[in-house]
């Protein structure tokens, strides 16, 4: 095992391996999937309604999206319901 020191031992990102390099390097490629995806579909109900969602969802959504995927999907749901 590589020297790590003890505050990095303590961290729970390290403890549960959370973004350690090869998970930064599938973040940024799940990250230009849904940009691709963005450009297709847009940001509005047409992205939730797509078919691609529910399985981009399934697979992760990357951290520096999940803000504004929330946000879309939440104003959606309170249009509908609302």
């Amino acid at each position: 095992m590589n020297y790590v020191s003890d505050s990095k031992r303590r961290a729970l990102g390290f403890k549960y391996g959370f973004l350690l390099e090869t998970n930064r390097a599938h973040e940024r490629e799940k990250e230009k999937e849904w940009m691709k995806m963005f450009e297709e579909f847009g940001h509005g109900p047409d992205l939730v309604r797509s078919p691609k969602f529910r399985r981009f969802v399934k697979h992760g959504i990357p951290n520096r999206l999940r803000g504004e995927i929330w946000d879309i999907s939440y104003v959606l749901v309170f249009f509908i319901y609302f």
